[in-house]
């Protein structure tokens, strides 16, 4: 009996007993399966249906292979049930029709970075799919650097947060496309304190008196030892008059203009100027710090 990959593996076995006196069909339950493959190996499995493992390896059969089925069902003997086998089943695979293939063969994308892939940068990644004799993988900005599964996925070309890698598969003489969407992330996000104190989007309350000789700096959270300086910052008054500081600190000369503040007054310290090595962080903004004024 000839049959498709996907017609055997999504296939229901089904036993009929015939009545020749009464010209009647009865249905047998199915109790278990035994795969014959051709190699010679054997897959025994319960119920009347096509296990997980088995239908991958119906995958990898040529058309043409040849696979045999044995059947079983529950019979009652001397008030005990045993299993009873009957004529087995013989088919031939006629097509590399496969199906769900990419349920069985998912594609896996491991990045060098262990925060992900980044925005606006050259990363570096392996792609594996397991159980392929060989893929190609298709993406802006993919370049393919050996033949072991390592490329270039410059993220420039991406757009908005997400990229989407193309691929098309073989596994033994079949082909198959699939795909896999992967997340962008921004490689650095900055955070700035004064006296080791803010947040995003937070107040920072302080006293008047701590603004003199108080520290601005930008940290980042990339994990790593690189250096940034604060080169200078602009102070934002109540009355929208800028104060403009060279370096980190606020010093005495510059507080002497906003001791008179009063409690509850709010101020603003924006366009925070920094330094990093080898400008690592491009043109990311560090993020303003908004002060309350209290006792």
């Amino acid at each position: 009996m000839g049959i498709t990959k996907t017609e055997l593996s999504n296939s229901e076995i089904q036993i009929r007993a015939y009545d020749f006196f009464n010209t009647s069909t009865s249905q047998l339950y199915v109790s278990a399966l035994n795969i014959l493959w051709p190699d010679g190996n054997s897959t025994f499995m319960y119920g009347n249906t096509i296990d997980e493992n088995s239908k991958k390896l119906i995958n990898l059969l040529p058309v043409g292979a040849i696979l045999r089925i044995e059947v079983f069902y529950n019979a009652k003997e001397s008030g005990k049930y045993r299993l009873r086998g009957v004529p087995r089943i013989e088919v031939m695979i006629i097509s590399d029709d496969i199906g769900n293939f990419d349920e069985y063969y998912k594609p896996f994308v491991n990045t060098e970075n262990l925060s992900g892939i980044y925005k606006n940068e050259k990363n570096k990644i392996n792609i594996v799919i397991p159980g392929t004799t060989s893929f190609t993988a298709k993406a802006p900005g993919l370049t393919k650097l050996d033949t072991i599964g390592n490329y270039i996925l410059d993220t420039k070309y991406s757009k908005g947060n997400t990229t989407t890698i193309e691929f098309e598969a073989a596994v033994s003489d079949s082909v198959f496309q699939t795909s896999k969407t992967i997340t962008i992330t921004d490689r650095y996000t900055l955070k700035s304190t004064i006296n080791g104190q803010g947040c995003e989007k937070c107040i920072v309350e302080l006293p008047v008196k701590e603004l003199n000789e108080a520290r601005i700096e930008v940290s980042n959270n990339d994990y790593s030892e690189n250096v940034i300086a604060v080169k200078g910052f602009v102070i934002q008054l109540p009355d929208k008059k800028s104060i403009k500081v060279k370096g980190a600190i606020i010093t005495e000369d510059i507080s002497k203009q906003i001791r008179g503040l009063k409690t509850g007054a709010s101020i603003l310290i924006k366009d925070i100027e920094y330094q990093a090595p080898r400008n690592i962080y491009g043109n990311i903004n560090a993020p303003d710090i908004r002060i309350l004024i209290k006792e």
